[in-house]
């Protein structure tokens, strides 16, 4: 417990947001509201550099309303199009209140997560319910640092942190428009007990859809008994992710690219972590 309150604080105190809530901080511009709405296509479904045994690509539509206040509503929908069964995968609802502070010098939020996965999902993240998160971006000019912090409950519960650090390079005037390329480095730590939930139940998922496609072969269910890892319950490194994020703004519309590759830490028996890079596409706009 100690240590996980030392990590909290010298996160909070380094000035810093998680990533995940950090897209939606930028509040309403120009004390407008406005709504956002993006397709992306991801290479590869990774959690804290785990995944499933093979790569599973999918995309995924989003659309976000972000009221003058801060107060920020989203919805997302994933969709696995190599799959035969159960190709929508996930959906999600999210609310919360995004700040800027300091002439947006320091920006946050604050925000909850709802999600739905089908029964056939052998993604790692389908054994998460909900998502509380916390998250703070400290803008110093040279560099750029990032903290979140989220508690993740389903089966069993979570606490997970990830300081952050990145330095943006702007071309205001590229083809007419913005360019800008941010390298991050994200070092993300916590408890993994939803992984232990995860691979408890991800033979019984392969088998459901074995069944759903009428089929019987071996699923590797049979009668083993899997010994979850006590390492689960305690505070570890989990990954470090090193990221290029390039993106590209003309008038209402934005155009992302990322290419992330995920480090592991403390993997346990059980886990997949053969597939670390991946690359994420995006086209957005705004209204």
């Amino acid at each position: 417990m100690r240590k996980i309150l030392l990590l909290v604080i010298m996160g909070l105190l380094s000035g810093t947001l998680f990533s995940q809530e950090l897209n939606n901080s930028e509040g309403a511009e120009g004390n407008k509201s406005y709504f956002n709405g993006k397709v992306n296509y991801t290479t590869n479904s990774l959690y804290f550099g785990r995944s499933d045994s093979i790569v599973t690509p999918f995309s995924g539509i989003n659309f976000t309303y972000n009221h003058k206040s801060g107060i920020f509503l989203d919805g997302t929908l994933n969709f696995f199009p190599n799959r035969t069964v159960s190709i929508l995968d996930m959906g999600s609802i999210s609310a919360g209140y995004n700040y800027n502070l300091f002439n947006d010098k320091l920006s946050g939020s604050i925000g909850y997560s709802r999600y739905f996965y089908s029964q056939y999902s052998t993604q790692v993240g389908s054994v998460i319910k909900g998502t509380l998160s916390l998250g703070f971006y400290l803008d110093l000019n040279i560099v750029q640092l990032s903290m979140g912090a989220y508690l993740n409950h389903g089966d069993k519960k979570d606490v997970k942190i990830n300081p952050g650090i990145s330095r943006g390079f702007e071309i205001k005037k590229f083809l007419g428009s913005s360019l800008k390329i941010t390298p991050t480095a994200t070092l993300f730590a916590g408890t993994q007990n939803l992984m232990g939930v995860y691979i408890l139940q991800r033979p019984g998922k392969i088998k459901n859809i074995y069944n759903k496609k009428g089929k019987h072969g071996s699923t590797n269910t049979t009668g083993k008994t899997t010994t979850i890892s006590t390492n689960y319950s305690k505070f570890n490194f989990l990954s470090l992710d090193v990221s290029l994020p390039l993106n590209y703004s003309i008038k209402a519309y934005t155009f992302n690219f990322t290419a992330t590759y995920s480090i592991p830490f403390n993997v346990q028996d059980g886990e997949f972590t053969h597939n670390p890079f991946f690359m994420d596409f995006s086209i957005g706009v705004k209204f």
